[in-house]
Order: structure tokens, then sequence, then C-alpha cells
């Protein structure tokens, strides 16, 4: 995502998504959430990319996935 590649975001996103499920898995849900903040931040001007991120996003009650 770094390196603006927006050809591999669907690959990043995926292992995002698998990194998601085994902190939430572990428990570890805010820890999660503090980490996509975080990329969201960073990557606000992304066009292509923020909308696959906003995905990813934990809702309230969401701990099983």
């Amino acid at each position: 995502m770094d390196a603006g590649r927006s050809s591999e975001y669907d690959v990043a996103v995926e292992w995002l998504r698998l990194g998601r499920d085994i902190l939430v898995a572990a428990g570890q849900k805010e820890r999660w959430n503090a980490y996509l903040a975080h990329l969201l931040e960073k990557h606000w001007r992304k066009y292509k990319l923020r909308p696959m991120l906003k995905e990813l996003v934990l809702e309230e009650g969401q701990d099983n996935l």
C-alpha cells in the first residue's frame, strides 16, 4: 500500500482481513480497530484503497467473523 500500486490493493486487503480475523479470534478487537484507524488516516488520499479498508471495519458487537 505504501508503494502506491493500486493493482495490488486487493492482495493487501486480503492479508489485512486475515490479520483482522486472527486478532479478533485472540480477543484483540481494540488492537485491530486502532490499527485500521491508523491505516485509514495514513492512506486517506488513496481513493481506491479507502473503501476497501472501510469494509474491514468491525462494528460494535461484531466479534465473530
